[in-house]
């Protein structure tokens, strides 16, 4: 056997329960701390296709799979643009309270849109880069409007416009999104987030591209941002392999005094629907400038853990930020310290399958003997099952290949092992040898053992120590 065909993660994230994912930009797209950032618990890269060409994104995807190389599976995890405005390629200027701007089609501070003009109206409010940028429409004309900046900064090229109060007829995947997912088949990524999800329909257009492109097997997670996502939140669930609560657009659509009431919803709902959570946004922006974070960032993540977050994205932290791997490395902190407040069984999830209620007798059962979990999954499915109980203990998940290794590799307290494709029982054992040549694995104390077939209908628990084991 290879050494590509069984490894597994590293120690730094085999010990958290949350995982971190870091997005590679100009700060981080260099192999020495792309490396550093997964040995201090990066379990995957995130590539916000809304930037770069495909030139600069085979050079990330050839970054990951180098590191990848190094430490062990990592998720890589493409981020579409999804039904999003935006500004066009300009120059990157200060603009100040009071100053009138032209924004339009083909003058001015030009948006790549004609829907964006479709629907704005005299008084409307849009807001730019998360807000950072606010303005007020002082007339609109058929492709082009004047605005009235009311909170200047500096406007920078490829930011997202929001009107408040307003979304965009626009396509769930349009022609550029097709042409970034045929990249991301063609590259094998893990996962992809689809932007501005609204409906069950839009994440239903994204996987029948991928279906079309021979990958059904990747993982979508729609990202919720909108009212309208909000609002469909349940049948968004339903259909999508996770969520990501995007709190810097909701934050513009919404009061910012609602944002913690919608986050503990949204984290509510995903875990009761058993399904991963993921969270984003300004959790340690600080960290762009400094290599610690304040405590009330310490304290964001914290509360993330506690509430049962499964992995936190870092976003310019660690893409355009001073400070890339001081960040993941403070991640991994707060998620190690988060820990010891959390008791068994503290998430309460609804059980609609017998696999489901297996899935969850198998956490109860190890939890009970303080038992060590391994379990074998071909596709990560059973994994994720397992995974959604929020065990405190390391789940060692043995797999056939690398593609289910980087899904399982952003699991809640999920630890991936390549052993090559064999039948359950087969694929159990390898698992446990691996484990044990690598010395994860307590020799006297008790291991319970675990997998699930959907073609078969069967299942298999067993608990023994690994001197009967092995």
């Amino acid at each position: 056997m290879t050494s590509r065909e069984c490894y597994a993660l590293p120690a730094p994230a085999n010990t958290m329960i949350s995982k971190v994912i870091a997005t590679l930009g100009p700060a981080s797209a260099n192999a020495s701390i792309a490396e550093a950032m997964a040995k201090e618990g990066a379990s995957g890269f995130r590539i916000n296709m809304s930037h770069g060409n495909e030139k600069s994104w085979d050079m990330l995807v050839s970054l990951c799979r180098g590191v990848e190389e190094k430490t062990g599976p990592l998720a890589l995890i493409a981020d579409i643009e999804g039904p999003r405005i935006r500004i066009s390629s300009i120059e990157p200027v200060s603009i100040r309270p009071g100053q009138r701007l032209v924004f339009g089609l083909h003058e001015g501070v030009r948006v790549n849109k004609p829907a964006f003009f479709q629907a704005l109206e005299e008084g409307d409010w849009v807001l730019v880069d998360d807000g950072r940028v606010e303005l007020v429409v002082r007339s609109v004309y058929r492709d082009k409007a004047v605005m009235e900046v009311v909170k200047g900064d500096i406007l920078e090229p490829r930011k997202g416009v929001v009107v408040v109060g307003k979304e965009f007829d626009l396509p769930p995947v349009s022609e550029e999104d097709a042409r970034m997912l045929r990249f991301v088949a063609a590259r094998h990524f893990s996962h992809v987030l689809a932007s501005f999800v609204r409906n069950e329909d839009d994440v239903r257009a994204v996987r029948d591209h991928l279906e079309d492109l021979g990958r059904s097997d990747i993982w979508v997670f729609s990202k919720i941002e909108t009212p309208s996502g909000v609002r469909n939140l349940q049948r968004i669930l339903r259909v999508s392999d996770g969520i990501v609560i995007a709190r810097g657009d909701l934050g513009m659509h919404f009061p910012l005094e609602e944002i913690p009431l919608l986050q503990a919803k949204l984290i509510e709902s995903s875990i009761k629907a058993g399904k991963p959570v993921v969270l984003a946004t300004e959790l340690l922006t600080s960290m762009r400038y400094s290599p610690r974070p304040t405590r009330s960032e310490v304290l964001d993540v914290y509360e993330g853990v506690v509430s049962g977050v499964d992995a936190f994205l870092l976003t310019g932290e660690t893409a355009v930020g001073k400070y890339p791997v001081e960040a993941v490395r403070w991640v991994a902190r707060i998620v190690s310290r988060a820990r010891s407040r959390i008791k068994p069984g503290a998430f309460a999830k609804r059980e609609e399958t017998p696999i489901d209620r297996l899935a969850e007798g198998v956490v109860k059962l190890v939890e009970s003997i303080g038992a060590s979990l391994v379990i074998y999954s071909r596709t990560g499915s059973f994994a994720r099952r397992v995974s959604s109980n929020k065990p405190l203990n390391t789940i060692y998940v043995g797999v056939p290949n690398e593609r289910a290794a980087r899904k399982v590799a952003l699991l809640w307290a999920s630890v991936p092992v390549v052993i090559g494709e064999h039948e359950y029982e087969e694929g159990l054992e390898r698992t446990l040898r691996e484990l044990s040549r690598r010395g994860l694995l307590p020799r006297d104390a008790p291991i319970v053992e675990a997998a699930w077939s959907r073609e078969g209908g069967t299942y298999l628990i067993r608990v023994r120590n690994l001197l009967e084991a092995l």
